[in-house]
């Protein structure tokens, strides 16, 4: 991947350990105007739901999208008086020729109690619309791809790219009442991963008898040997309101070795700040029973949870109220990973479920 900034302007990498791969590609401008724009070599030719993750700031502008000339999305307002990460969701683009395409962030203006135009980007998520297969998850049809916006020239293998292959059989989750007092997201017991929305492309999914909770079948993930740590979601299960509603935390069933894992955390999505702008919570890296372990997490607990809003070493005025996450949480999910250079690391994952 290729990156430019505007004549006059300059664009280079900055560490940021809650980046996705802990870096961030950095815009320094002064005018309405200036741009960075990232070329992604070999897109297939599809239409694309577009989601940029950016850092926000104090000093940072408002962009505009465009790919390929064409503008998509509304405008992005980067200005925040504290320094954090929000994923935007920008809407679809149709790439109709497959090869490189351009994605150039544009500075449109600022808000008001912004003191500059320039811009933080950490990654560019593309998916492909689901195709809804009736048969098994290893059929189907969808595919995601993030890419980062910050390079490396040290390395033959880099996380400027990463494409993650992400199969799915349906665009809506199935749920089921286990017990008075759980809502179940997933259970695997249909033998199949319908239920999850998000599937990453560095480990395999499989179904296995006896693998979960109490014998039950139970989702395996092996992980592949990749050159560098990925960043995103392991998996994740979008929410309805009717799901969310009424409920004060989750619950996941984990059995695996800890030692295994460079990143052992347990993610959630609220848009309660703002509609357009997710904002991403995670926990510290959890520990994972050998034997296997249900993981819970109560809303707005970060004292006993060790929850922490993603791009901040703690929480903040951010935090959810109760209400807030029963009317506004928007996924769950998790993220664990392997160190660089490993693999054939194995998962195993049952009843994902909302506490009400």
């Amino acid at each position: 991947m290729s990156v430019t900034a505007s004549s006059g302007d300059s664009q280079g990498n900055i560490a940021d350990p809650d980046a996705n791969v802990g870096n961030i590609n950095a815009l320094t401008c002064n005018a309405v105007g200036d741009y960075v724009e990232y070329t992604i070599p070999n897109l297939v030719a599809a239409q694309y739901t577009v989601k940029a993750r950016v850092k926000l700031g104090s000093s940072k502008g408002t962009y505009q999208l465009s790919v390929g000339g064409v503008n998509v999305g509304s405008t992005i307002d980067c200005y925040n008086s504290g320094n954090m990460f929000g994923e935007v969701n920008l809407g679809t683009v149709t790439i109709a020729t497959a090869g490189s395409q351009t994605f150039r962030f544009t500075v449109t203006g600022k808000n008001s109690g912004s003191t500059g135009y320039n811009g933080a980007f950490d990654y560019i998520h593309l998916i492909t619309p689901v195709q809804v297969v009736p048969t098994t998850a290893t059929t189907t049809a969808v595919t995601t791809t993030t890419t980062t916006t910050t390079t490396t020239t040290t390395t033959t293998t880099t996380t400027t790219t990463t494409t993650t292959p992400a199969p799915t059989t349906t665009t809506t989750t199935a749920t089921t009442t286990t017990a008075s007092n759980y809502l179940t997201l997933a259970d695997f017991e249909d033998g199949t991963t319908n239920a999850l929305n998000v599937k990453c492309g560095y480990a395999s999914f499989s179904v296995i008898d006896g693998a979960g909770a109490d014998a039950s079948k139970g989702l395996r993930l092996t992980y592949s040997n990749l050159g560098y740590v990925p960043g995103e979601d392991t998996l994740a299960i979008n929410l309805t309101s009717a799901q969310i509603a009424n409920s004060t935390g989750m619950r996941i069933w984990l059995k695996g070795t800890t030692s295994d894992f460079t990143r052992s955390q347990i993610r959630y999505y609220t848009n309660h700040i703002s509609t357009s702008v997710t904002e991403t919570y995670r926990t510290a890296n959890v520990t994972i029973a050998a034997s296997g372990a249900y993981i819970q997490i109560d809303w707005g607990n970060q004292t006993a949870f060790n929850i922490y809003h993603d791009g901040n070493s703690s929480w903040n005025y951010t935090v959810p109220s109760i209400a807030q996450m029963q009317s506004n949480l928007t996924k769950v999910g998790i993220s664990f990973a392997v160190p660089a250079n490993t693999g054939s690391q194995t998962l195993f994952i049952d009843n994902i479920q909302l506490i009400r």
